[in-house]
């Protein structure tokens, strides 16, 4: 039997997977690729989760708000804090 932390680690990987899968996928978010599938968000289960549910234009709309940011401050990851307004 594994332990919790490893069961947990796989089912992240997981997660991730399934929203890289949606983000090639969709048309409109193959632009925010890099913005939405960042690796190192703070809440990265619940940010998987939310990129596979929700609906299309919310996630475009959040990641052309975090890549504006984060162009505005020279800095690409800004607001990969997992804790920003639309993201869960």
């Amino acid at each position: 039997m594994t332990n919790d932390l490893f069961q947990s680690n796989e089912e992240r990987i997981t997660l991730y997977a399934i929203a890289a899968m949606r983000v090639e996928r969709e048309p409109d978010l193959l632009p925010f690729r890099e913005t939405i599938l960042h690796e190192e968000w703070t809440e990265a289960d619940e940010h998987w989760t939310w990129v596979i549910d929700a609906p299309v234009e919310e996630i475009v709309a959040w990641a052309a708000t975090i890549g504006k940011e984060g162009k505005e401050l020279g800095n690409p990851t800004v607001g990969c804090s997992g804790n920003d307004e639309g993201a869960v």
